[in-house]
């Protein structure tokens, strides 16, 4: 496998946070956690943020943009849109992964429609041309694991060197058992 933290999961947590969480774990139990970076679980407390983003966005191959119903309209404490400041990590991030042209899948939660270009940065538009994923989160569970397996086999074509390690398989064996009697006196 590839270098560590090979899947970046970008996601704005006051609109998919649950949702991502179940992401990242199924990822990580295809992929291992050492693969799979989200903030939460892949910045140590006390470690600087952008540095670590950064680094994160280099080590990756694939990038997910997750977007939820309220990812464009998320606002700041002015009340200003989040995705029109250049400060706001989600932009960065995307911005970053765009212009290292990594291989970025937009994943639209429960038919969320992709934004519109008004409604991004022009720094962003570049997300646009990119071919969604819809994942459905609601429902049955088994809308979930089934849009998950396609994702995880979406990430292993694209990188092939992904794929963990096939795992050990072991033959059973044949033991022939000698017994050896022990006379005395002779």
């Amino acid at each position: 496998m590839t270098s560590k933290e090979s899947i970046f999961i970008s996601y704005r947590r006051s609109d998919s946070q649950d949702v991502v969480g179940r992401i990242d774990d199924y990822l990580t139990d295809h992929f291992g956690r050492e693969h799979v970076f989200l903030d939460r679980n892949s910045i140590d407390y006390g470690a600087a943020f952008p540095d670590r983003l950064k680094q994160a966005m280099q080590d990756c191959k694939v990038v997910l943009v997750v977007i939820g119903s309220i990812w464009v309209s998320v606002k700041d404490a002015q009340g200003r849109q989040r995705l029109a400041s250049s400060g706001d990590w989600v932009r960065q991030e995307v911005e970053l992964a765009l212009n290292q042209g990594l291989y970025v899948i937009p994943v639209l939660l429960d038919n969320t429609t992709m934004p519109s270009p008004s409604e991004l940065p022009a720094s962003l538009h570049k997300l646009l041309e990119r071919n969604a994923f819809n994942l459905i989160t609601r429902g049955h569970t088994e809308y979930f694991k089934t849009g998950m397996r396609q994702i995880i086999q979406l990430i292993e074509e694209r990188v092939p060197d992904l794929r963990p390690a096939p795992p050990m398989t072991f033959h059973p064996f044949e033991v022939e058992v000698v017994t050896l009697q022990i006379q005395a006196g002779l």
